[in-house]
């Protein structure tokens, strides 16, 4: 199932969870984020589950965070509904990397191609 750039499938014990949106070399934006927090929650509440294995479509797994609009970080010009969407984007990114630490089971990154900014720090 595709959900906002990230598509979720479950294969026997495993919850595949694949960037999917090559035609921004799969830039993490907020609703990536929030889509990728729903699978991780899933995966952590699911006992049938043993393995998340975090993956990409295209050429490049991601090249970071999407910067062109509501990630951008110059708050120069920007509007206050702006820079609340960028800090609620950083406590998602937060929240993902304590629940990715807390999981007992295993998460694997398969890395296809260039891996940049917090997707690196994601992945690792």
């Amino acid at each position: 199932m595709l959900h906002d750039g990230v598509r979720v499938e479950v294969d026997g014990a495993v919850l595949r969870v694949t960037l999917d949106r090559p035609e921004k070399r799969n830039a993490i934006n907020l609703a990536m984020q929030q889509a990728l927090l729903d699978a991780t929650h899933r995966f952590a509440e699911d006992d049938g589950l043993r393995v998340m294995l975090l993956g990409a479509t295209g050429p490049f797994f991601s090249a970071g965070a999407d910067i062109s609009g509501e990630l951008q970080p110059d708050f120069k010009g920007s509007t206050r509904k702006a820079r609340h969407e960028y800090g609620h984007g950083a406590k998602h990114w937060h929240r993902l990397g304590d629940l990715f630490e807390t999981i007992g089971n295993p998460i694997v990154a398969a890395h296809v191609g260039p891996c940049l900014g917090g997707a690196l720090e994601l992945s690792l």
